[in-house]
Formats: C-alpha cells, sequence, structure tokens
C-alpha cells in the first residue's frame, strides 16, 4: 500500500523560494557554471558571459536602457548588497509617455 503525505508546505519556507529563484535566474544568466552560491556573489558584467546562456534575454538587456528589464521569470532576483536588477518603470508624477516602434538600430 502507498502512503501519500498531506501536502501542506506550500507555499514554500523563504529560503527555499530564494535559492529556487536564484538557481532559475543563474541558469537564465549563465553564471551558475562559475558560482554555485547563487545569487549572492554575482555581478551583472558576469551575466550572459557563457558561450552556452540564453541569447535572448542576452540581446534585450542589452538594448534596454541601462540593461534593466523583465525578460525571464526571476530577472529581478538581485545578489545580497548587490545593485538591484529590477527593470520596472515608474514615475510619481509622470507628465509624458512617448512609445518608439521600429528598429532598435
Amino acid at each position: 500500500m502507498c502512503h501519500t503525505p498531506d501536502v501542506k508546505a506550500w507555499p514554500p519556507p523563504p529560503r527555499l523560494r530564494l535559492r529556487s529563484t536564484g538557481l532559475a535566474a543563474a541558469f537564465s544568466r549563465s553564471t551558475l557554471v562559475i558560482d554555485s552560491d547563487q545569487p549572492d556573489g554575482e555581478h551583472p558584467a558576469r551575466y550572459y558571459a557563457a558561450t552556452v546562456t540564453n541569447q535572448y534575454a542576452r540581446i534585450v538587456h542589452a538594448t534596454l536602457s541601462g540593461g534593466l528589464g523583465y525578460v525571464f521569470p526571476y530577472d529581478d532576483v538581485t545578489p545580497d548588497g548587490g545593485v538591484n536588477q529590477a527593470g520596472p518603470v515608474s514615475s510619481g508624477s509622470p507628465a509624458v509617455l512617448a512609445v518608439a516602434v521600429g528598429s532598435v538600430h
């Protein structure tokens, strides 16, 4: 007879959530291959530097202002003490919204 325990551990504890989000970001940024302690100790200059990486995210971040944006789930994961990686566009007193459609080059 098979016994299935009750699943009462949802949502996962904060440390597990941090670990899973950091790993998801590390896979996409290809930083997991150079450092297993994710996301701490990482610098944005090392993101997407490996041969096998998320090329779409690399290209999008290279064209966005400040390199910030939300290209994949958990793209806002930031190392402890690091620069905020979230790329929200917001203003407390907006006056103008300009939208450009076309080539970036």
